[in-house]
């Protein structure tokens, strides 16, 4: 009966996803991001095109779009990139800080 209501309806539980993401993750069927990608989604957001995000912008982009990340991982993350004399986070620094080579 489940399998019928995913179906119809196009939701899928919980308790399915999960496994099968997981089962994805340890099986590496999806490669990580690019740096070139990343750095396009840095710019989508970059309205002004100057090629840095102010700690507000990254914050309300991290705490107010899709699913909200913590406090703390909105801290840490602009900890590891915000410029302490612009107090800008410069996105391609960032990402090639984060990308592994």
């Amino acid at each position: 009966m489940e399998e019928t209501a995913e179906m119809t309806t196009g939701t899928v539980t919980f308790e399915k996803f999960l496994p099968s993401v997981y089962d994805m993750l340890l099986q590496k069927k999806f490669q990580p991001a690019s740096e070139d990608q990343l750095i396009k989604a840095f710019h989508a957001l970059d309205k002004t095109s100057r090629g840095s995000l102010t700690r507000e912008e990254l914050e309300g982009y991290l705490t107010g779009c899709g699913e909200p990340f913590a406090t703390e991982e909105v801290e840490e993350m602009i900890a590891a990139g915000l410029d302490g004399q612009t107090a800008e986070l410069d996105y391609k620094i960032f990402v090639k800080n984060m990308v592994p080579l």
